[in-house]
């Protein structure tokens, strides 16, 4: 049996941040008159994400969290340290552990807003034992990898639509953006080919599978398939797709891996401000580059794997399972993923 606590690979050399400092000074009001989503933004990277992207005026800034009554602490946060005025700043309940919550997430953003301007898909877990959702997924794969697909199609054609629609008083020229976070991390996996499996999902969804030794690592290469593969659908024409590494930082994701671990990552991590810097700059930056792979505020290359026949292959077999299992999940998007 695999070992489950598997969030960073033994092989992986965990890179030093403790002296990273970005330079994050985008256009002041850049995104006056718009509407912003981050999701997981209660706390760590997407909290700081939030005040971020809440200092460059957004008409509504919405924090898209599991727990509605951590979200309203966070946005007092979010207001007094970004200046946003809190009526300015709302928030919605969203779990990526179920997709009938997406769904209802998805529905509600479709029906009562006339815009999006970002969607910032932050929200992530790391799983240090195994866990599986109520829809039957490993906990991970779904929250990191399917879910954000999902809410990801699902708000494709909102951000279509906004990149269509005339610049309003006070405006700046701005294309959408859906921004996926992801890790360096996923330069960690190996994909072992197991011809037993019934599908690729089914193998990545088993816990005994031989892939399953670098679970988290797996969905944030998944991460950057989603942004290549989301970028080149029609409705992605006029939006900016991104996948970010937002680099190693002192958050709430590893909270509840073994105490050495902890220290060794944290002991190499910068303050999630800082990191947080990666992810707004990859929410809001001019680029002209297809799901482009964002790293050090900068367009990147992935690893070695993902861009390698093996790793193509992975990703159009990948793809094609979650295609389909999205539409079986939400039969509207067939008209997103099927043009």
């Amino acid at each position: 049996m695999a070992s489950s606590r598997s969030a960073v690979p033994e092989h992986y050399v965990v890179p030093d941040f403790t002296q990273t400092k970005f330079d994050f000074h985008p256009t002041p009001a850049l995104l006056t008159g718009r509407i912003v989503v981050v999701t997981g933004s209660n706390v760590g990277l997407g909290l700081w994400t939030a005040i971020h992207l809440g200092k460059l005026d957004p008409k509504l800034l919405i924090l898209a969290v599991r727990t509605v009554s951590k979200g309203e602490t966070a946005k007092t946060e979010v207001a007094a340290k970004s200046g946003l005025a809190a009526d300015r700043i709302q928030v919605w309940e969203l779990d990526l552990t179920s997709f009938d919550s997406v769904k209802a997430f998805a529905a509600r953003v479709n029906s009562s807003l006339p815009r999006l301007d970002i969607l910032c898909e932050n929200a992530g877990i790391a799983s240090f034992d195994w866990q599986t959702t109520g829809d039957g997924w490993e906990a991970q794969f779904q929250v990191n990898a399917l879910s954000t697909g999902l809410l990801g199609v699902s708000l494709l054609p909102l951000l279509a639509k906004t990149a269509k629609l005339p610049q309003e008083n006070g405006m700046k020229e701005f294309k959408p953006h859906l921004a996926i976070v992801g890790s360096g991390i996923h330069s960690a996996f190996t994909w072992e080919k197991n011809a037993n499996a019934k599908s690729l999902l089914t193998d990545f969804n088993d816990r005994d599978s031989p892939n399953a030794k670098e679970r988290y690592a797996f969905t944030k290469l998944v991460d950057n398939y989603l942004a290549r593969k989301i970028s080149h659908l029609p409705d992605a024409q006029n939006v900016v797709v991104t996948a970010i590494n937002p680099g190693l930082c002192v958050s709430e994701l590893v909270r509840n891996a073994p105490d050495e671990m902890k220290h060794n990552l944290r002991s190499k991590a910068m303050p999630t401000e800082e990191g947080a810097k990666n992810i707004a700059w990859g929410s809001v930056a001019e680029l002209s580059e297809k799901g482009a792979y964002i790293n050090k505020m900068a367009v990147d290359e992935p690893s070695p794997f993902s861009l390698s026949p093996e790793g193509l292959e992975l990703e159009e077999k990948l793809w094609k399972e979650m295609v389909e299992l999205w539409i079986k999940t939400e039969p509207s998007v067939k008209q997103v993923l099927a043009k």
